[in-house]
Formats: structure tokens, C-alpha cells, sequence
């Protein structure tokens, strides 16, 4: 027969050895978290604070302690060097940048002197076109008044002729020499054309009696003939028509 007297004892025993064992157990799991936690939740947790920080503030500045040499401690120093690069990328940009900013800087300048130099070079121009214009004028007005004056004195037809053809190519130098001051004002944006009333036959005529002698001293006779479309009177700009 089986002996139960000290059934009890024992059982409390074997309970006792059970739940301590159930406790070192759960101790050395307790460690082995808390060792975990150490070394591979912590820095996780670290890179992932990081990473959210550098994606709301733009700082590239971040660098993590690498304190082991396991994966995550690779995956730390790739973090670390790729940080590295950015920032290196960042200062090249930034020297880029900088020097772009002198180089279109000092460009402009150029730029701003070479467009001073040639409104400076347009306004000489046209100051020197609108002075010899003026100049040359001056002396031809006097010259073709005395040319029309001697047109309308007591002449030999020939003669008279002669004063006329004077006249009227004095008349139209000047014609050339105010085209030469419009040029002045095209540039100033200041010029202004003319609508006359003009007969075609007149002015036809007026043109062809300036070459008339010339052509007539070498043999030639020069003749105006006007289309039978043309019409009699034209508006138009009758300087710039002759």
C-alpha cells in the first residue's frame, strides 16, 4: 500500500519548486525584454523620431549614436552616412547657388553698361543728325529763296528756266535734308507724316524737270507718262512722294 501521509507536503513542495520556477522564468524574460529594448527597440524608435523629425523640419543636421555593431547598428551608420551626403549636397548647392548669384549679378551689370553705353551712343547720334541737319538748312533756305527770287525777276525763258530748275532742286535738297532729321525723330518716336492732297501730273512733272537738262545735254529727252488709272489726285506725304 501506498503511503499518503505526507502526500500533501510533498505536493506543496513540488508547487513551491513550480512557482519558482515559473518566476525565474518570467525574471529572465523580463531581462531579455528589457535587454531587447536596450539594443534593438530603443535605437529603432531613435531612428524613427529622427526620420519624422527630419521630414517636418528640413533639418538635416541629425546624427544618431551608433552603440553596437549588430544590424541595427549598420543600419544606424547607413543612416548617419546618408545624412552625411545631404548635407554635403546641401553646402555644394548652397556654394552653387552663391556663385550663380555674383555671376548674373556682374552680368546684369554689363549688361546695364552696355545698354547705357548704346542709348548713349543712339542719343550722340540723333544730337548730331538734328544738328547738321539744321546746319546744312540754314544756308540752303537762303540759297533757294535767292534761286526763286531770280525765277520771278525779268529772265530770257532759258534763263528763267534755269532759276526754276535751281528752285526746285533746292526745294528738294531741303526735302532731303528734313528726311535726314526725320530719322532723328523715328528714333525719339516723334515723327509725323503728312495727308495732302497731291495731283499726280504735277508732281510727276516737278520730278522729271529735275533730270530734264541733264538728259537734255546728253542727247536725251525725258518724258513723264502716267497711267490712265492713275488717279488725278492722291493723298500722301508730298515729300516723301517726290
Amino acid at each position: 500500500m501506498t503511503d499518503t501521509r505526507d502526500l500533501l507536503g510533498r505536493l506543496l513542495s513540488s508547487l513551491k519548486l513550480t512557482m519558482f520556477g515559473a518566476a525565474s522564468a518570467l525574471l529572465l524574460s523580463f531581462l531579455l525584454a528589457l535587454r531587447m529594448q536596450t539594443s534593438i527597440t530603443r535605437p529603432i524608435v531613435a531612428l524613427s523620431e529622427a526620420m519624422k523629425n527630419i521630414g517636418s523640419r528640413h533639418d538635416y543636421s541629425i546624427t544618431l549614436e551608433t552603440k553596437s555593431r549588430d544590424e541595427i547598428g549598420v543600419l544606424v551608420a547607413g543612416f548617419n552616412r546618408m545624412m552625411g551626403d545631404i548635407r554635403t549636397r546641401d553646402l555644394r548647392l548652397a556654394r552653387h547657388r552663391d556663385q550663380l548669384e555674383e555671376e548674373v549679378s556682374e552680368r546684369t551689370a554689363d549688361y546695364r553698361k552696355a545698354k547705357d553705353a548704346a542709348e548713349a551712343a543712339n542719343s550722340a547720334n540723333s544730337d548730331f543728325l538734328a544738328t547738321m541737319s539744321h546746319e546744312i538748312r540754314t544756308p540752303m533756305n537762303g540759297i533757294l529763296v535767292m534761286a526763286e527770287l531770280l525765277a520771278a525777276g525779268e529772265l530770257p525763258p532759258r534763263s528763267r528756266r534755269y532759276a526754276e530748275v535751281i528752285a526746285r532742286s533746292g526745294q528738294s535738297l531741303v526735302a532731303i535734308i528734313n528726311d535726314i532729321l526725320d530719322f532723328s525723330k523715328i528714333e525719339a518716336g516723334k515723327l509725323e507724316v503728312e495727308q495732302l492732297e497731291i495731283e499726280t501730273a504735277a508732281a510727276a512733272e516737278t520730278v522729271v524737270s529735275l533730270f530734264a537738262e541733264r538728259a537734255q545735254s546728253k542727247g536725251l529727252d525725258l518724258v513723264a507718262q502716267i497711267d490712265t488709272d492713275t488717279p488725278a489726285k492722291v493723298l500722301a506725304d508730298p515729300v516723301r512722294l517726290n
